[in-house]
Parts: C-alpha cells; structure tokens; sequence
C-alpha cells in the first residue's frame, strides 16, 4: 500500500492517480461521495487551466470515466451506496454508466443569473445516487431530492471560501452523508478541495481521499487544520 500524503483519526489523503491509488486500497467502503471531471470545463481560468477536466476526445472521457468507476466499485461493500455528482450536458451518458437508482439536484441560487436572459440558469447540479443492495437512508424524517445550498464563493470566508473550481458546499455533503445508515468509511476518488472529508469530520466517519494535483492535496490539509462545524453556512 503507498504512503499517504497525509492522515489522522479521521482522514487519510492519498497524492496520486485515483486509479493507481485504488488498486493500492485493500479496504472495503460502505459509500463513495465523490465530484469527478466530465469534461466540460474550459480552460484558462482559476490559474490551473482545468488540467484535470482535459481529455483527448468524448470517447476518451467516456472510457476514463468506466475505468475509473469500475476500479471503484471493486472496492465498495456489496451493501454500498454511491452518491456521484455530474454534468446536465452529459446526462443521459451518467444514467448509462452508472445505472443510478435516484436522481438528486444541488440547487445554487446564488449563481440563478448565470445562462443568459433568453434561457434558463445553469443553477442545479445533478447527483447520482446508486444503492448497492437496499437504500442505506436513515428511517427518520422525508427525504428530498432537492438541496439548496450557495455554491462556494472567492469571497466567502471559512469553509465556505472557494480554493477550487467545482467546489461543493461542506454543508451539503454533510447533509448526504448524515442522512446516511450503517456508513462507517467513505472514499472520494477526486478530492478537489477535500469537502467530502469535511463533511465526514463532522459525522465522525472514517474518510479516504485521493487527489491527483499536489496543490490541491496541499490546500486540502490546510482546509482539515483549520476546519471545525461550528464554521458552516446551512
């Protein structure tokens, strides 16, 4: 197994290709909540030109996105859920790769003027929910298919500041997993800025992360030092 780039009780953070690293993984998951590339970002902003949304081709995007998800699912409980967020541009493809069981929405109203006066906001993201076996949901209380949160902001403070392009709120992860039951460890495959292991400090859950870019890795420790709940914006 390879040395992580950082780890505590909680969290451990792997530097390196998400598929490498996987095949290093010996342990099994109860969940992944994880935000991968889909190929729709352009390039030349945020000062690291989208490097990690850049692939050849569709096809070749098509085929790292089922090699990526097929290594994954090697490494999740037969008892499992998967919470994977995704692009409305390439939607049908999401319901062809991942076959979900539900689809859920983040709604940004925030960002409800970007899109345009002659058509509709680009002010929702789409989540694929899969459950491997039967929903792992907590019996309390309905359950929405909807989440309204702000999308992070350069100029928000705390956890809610922007570091990275597709930044989710950790308000909102941590809503996914606490509503979660019989989760003890989840992986995120494309840790971006590390929120998903925000989001599972809150909740005590065990949380492994995988990060390909070394500035990123480096901003998401530095996010783990100085994160605490009380910080979050619901």
């Amino acid at each position: 197994m390879m040395n992580p780039f950082y780890t505590d009780n909680c969290i451990t953070l792997y530097h390196g290709d998400c598929i490498e690293v996987m095949k290093s993984l010996g342990d099994d998951f109860d969940a992944c909540v994880t935000d991968p590339p889909y190929f729709v970002l352009p390039n030349g902003k945020f000062g690291d030109d989208f490097k990690w949304d850049s692939f050849e081709d569709y096809g070749h995007f098509l085929d790292f996105t089922r090699w990526w998800h097929d290594e994954l699912v090697g490494h999740l409980k037969e008892h499992s859920c998967e919470f994977i967020f995704w692009s409305q541009k390439y939607l049908k493809d999401g319901f062809d790769l991942f076959n979900p069981s539900r689809l859920c929405f983040w709604h940004h109203a925030n960002l409800i003027n970007i899109g345009g006066m002659n058509d509709f906001a680009f002010d929702y993201e789409p989540i694929f929910v899969k459950w491997n076996g039967i929903p792992m949901l907590k019996r309390e209380g309905r359950k929405s298919c909807f989440f309204d949160y702000v999308k992070p902001q350069s100029n928000f403070s705390n956890d809610q500041r922007l570091v990275h392009p597709t930044q989710k709120p950790v308000g909102l992860i941590a809503e996914i997993v606490g509503q979660l039951d019989g989760v003890e460890t989840v992986i995120d495959p494309f840790a971006g800025s590390g929120t998903t292991g925000l989001a599972c400090m809150k909740h005590g859950l065990k949380c492994v992360l995988v990060e390909k870019d070394e500035e990123y890795c480096r901003r998401i420790v530095e996010r783990i030092k100085a994160y605490s709940p009380q910080m979050e914006l619901f």
